[in-house]
């Protein structure tokens, strides 16, 4: 199956886009997201098996001698620093957005209310 149509991340991806003008894609740390999400697919759906979304879209870190997905101990751990990494980068810019929608809303006159 393929990444695009049914992809939870990419959904996301489009939400922070439209929502927040923030895009994913350029925050540092998600080739790794990518790749977590599409290691987790592959064990869930295919068995472990690398899907060409897999092989196309990622580094290939989490593949054995036996090219099947298959994490270390110390995979994991860079793996978890990574995500943290990119989760704080993501935390920082959204907290930019409600700053800077706090502004809008302090410096715009009030509005009246409808009777």
């Amino acid at each position: 199956n393929g990444y695009g149509a049914k992809s939870e991340l990419l959904k996301q991806v489009a939400e922070y886009n439209a929502r927040f003008n923030i895009d994913l894609r350029k925050i540092e740390g998600f080739e790794t997201v990518r790749e977590v999400d599409l290691a987790r697919n592959c064990c869930l759906h295919n068995g472990g098996v690398p899907t060409d979304d897999y092989m196309k879209l990622t580094k290939e870190r989490l593949l054995d001698e036996m090219v099947n997905i298959n994490l270390t101990p110390q995979q994991l751990d860079s793996l978890i620093k990574e995500l943290g990494q990119f989760s704080d980068s993501v935390s920082t810019q959204m907290s930019e957005v409600r700053k800077k929608a706090s502004e809008a809303e302090a410096s715009s006159p009030p509005q009246q209310e409808k009777r």
